[in-house]
């Protein structure tokens, strides 16, 4: 995915823009809106010299995505890519709590998932845009690629520092197959020290958001399998979702 020169420019998924029509809305604004197929995230927005890559979700979604745990999933896919990335929730949780008794399920998870997985991404360090109208996405999107443009984004400056050894020690547990940054740097804010980690066992690993039986068993024999027998055990390999330069 290449990103020009221009000084503001937005891509917007297909298949998001299919159902909202915001690309004709943000170039009204004078924004260079390009539709396009983004393999990771809804929009990659460009401002100056700086790029954010945006996942969108409305209330519902977020909750379901939660309940499902696609969301960490997405979230790590967001991680892996050479750009910084934000989540962006919009609608109103009330909204979501009718839908969710309209349907017959219970309304409570809502207020439940929502205020939990704030105070999850928070921990996480993943930076959230919350946007209460969806009818305000395009606005929001161009003022965020204006601020970045004019190098104004106090919310969202991403501040270059030194890689410290906990950055490293996240690394080296998330190249674990089905974890991933995200999901190491829960565990390991957990678990506070690899050694700790390889001595968890599965129901222990199990217990931390997003992980679950089948990656907590798979963590386990990671750290359990003697290196002979390893040799002869196949696991799947994870490629970037995303390709871009400048």
């Amino acid at each position: 995915m290449i990103i020009g020169n221009r000084a503001m420019k937005i891509l917007v998924d297909k298949r998001e823009d299919q159902s909202k029509g915001w690309a004709e809305k943000m170039r009204q604004m004078g924004v260079e809106v390009e539709i396009s197929w983004l393999e990771a995230g809804d929009f990659l927005v460009k401002g100056g010299e700086h790029i954010l890559l945006i996942e969108r979700k409305s209330v519902s979604d977020l909750v379901n995505s939660v309940i499902s745990k696609r969301l960490f999933d997405q979230l790590d896919a967001l991680a892996h890519q050479e750009v910084p990335f934000s989540l962006m929730i919009t609608g109103d949780p009330k909204d979501a709590w009718r839908k969710f008794r309209s349907m017959g399920r219970d309304p409570s998870l809502v207020w439940n998932v929502f205020l939990g997985i704030q105070n999850e991404l928070a921990l996480s360090g993943v930076p959230t845009i919350v946007v209460p109208d969806e009818d305000l996405v395009p606005k929001t999107l161009y003022l965020l690629a204006k601020k970045m443009e004019t190098g104004v984004r106090p919310s969202l400056r991403v501040v270059k520092r030194s890689r410290t050894l906990a950055d490293e020690q996240v690394e080296v547990l998330g190249t674990i197959r089905g974890l991933g940054i995200v999901k190491a740097k829960a565990i390991i804010e957990r678990f506070k020290t690899l050694k700790r980690v390889a001595n968890a066992n599965l129901a222990e690993l199990a217990e931390v958001r997003g992980i679950g039986k089948k990656i907590a068993k798979h963590i386990v024999e990671v750290f359990t399998t003697p290196y002979d027998e390893a040799k002869e055990i196949k696991v799947g390999r994870k490629k970037s979702l995303l390709y871009w330069e400048q």
